[in-house]
């Protein structure tokens, strides 16, 4: 839950703002993490410590579930290769899912 927490301190002004106008309640839906003031700069600085080697927790949102895997091949730009622990592996571009550093 590493990145999730990194996401929360990154909108945590974001937040702050919406809670002082009152129109933001606990039930209401997080807010988009890529609207929160230094987003862009908290993604930047977590995928500069990616590298081959590094083991991931990767969100699959079709089953709500995290599962692990180690960066097989790191390709241009914020293109990776994953070898998931199960033996699967993909190709992905890490500024697009969800995931935590293990």
């Amino acid at each position: 839950m590493v990145w999730e927490r990194l996401v929360l301190i990154a909108c945590n002004s974001f937040t702050e703002r919406t809670n002082l106008t009152n129109t933001w309640r606990s039930d209401d839906p997080r807010p988009d993490p890529r609207q929160c003031a230094g987003y862009a700069e908290l993604v930047s600085h977590a995928l500069s410590t990616i590298g081959v080697g590094t083991r991931l927790d990767i969100h699959w949102p079709s089953e709500d579930e995290f599962y692990p895997g180690t960066v097989a091949i790191h390709h241009l730009g914020n293109i990776y290769t994953v070898l998931y622990n199960d033996g699967y592996m993909e190709r992905m571009d890490l500024t697009k899912e969800r995931f935590n550093l293990i």
